[in-house]
């Protein structure tokens, strides 16, 4: 019997945290919301209403590697919030390379030819779908 897992994906901004889920069978991440960065316990509540109703198993954040892979300030703010998460909900936190994530999530937005108001909307969920699709695709873990 096959363990499908619900996986939690966050796009962690100093502005905007964007969120997409999907599972680990059919590996179909779906943006699914986008919060604004008001302080860690609003975050770390959202988190929780996500986890409590999808389910979710595990969760993936992306980290910001410099464009030559090397870590940088916003990677290890990024990995402080991980620990935070796996404090207070007690569930696995595992970094994937989200570099160009924002920009791909751009370029599909542009292609879709939604106007900039929309975009910023949803950029950050998109971004979180892609963070996902890159673990499903590789499974390329970062630790820092």
């Amino acid at each position: 019997m096959i363990n499908i897992m619900n996986i939690l994906s966050i796009d962690y901004g100093e502005k905007r945290i964007g969120f997409a889920i999907g599972d680990s069978e059919r590996k179909i991440p779906n943006p699914l919301q986008v919060i604004q960065n008001n302080s860690i316990p609003f975050i770390i509540d959202e988190i929780k209403k996500i986890v409590i109703s999808y389910n979710v198993e595990k969760i993936v954040i992306g980290i910001p590697l410099n464009e030559d892979s090397s870590i940088g300030d916003q990677s290890y703010k990024v990995k402080d919030f991980s620990l935070i998460i796996e404090k207070e909900l007690n569930i696995d936190v595992i970094g994937v390379d989200e570099r160009f994530s924002s920009v791909d999530a751009e370029k599909i937005l542009l292609d879709q030819d939604l106007s900039r108001k929309k975009r910023k909307k949803v950029i950050d969920a998109l971004a979180a779908s892609i963070i996902l699709q890159r673990y499903f695709e590789n499974d390329e873990v970062v630790n820092i």
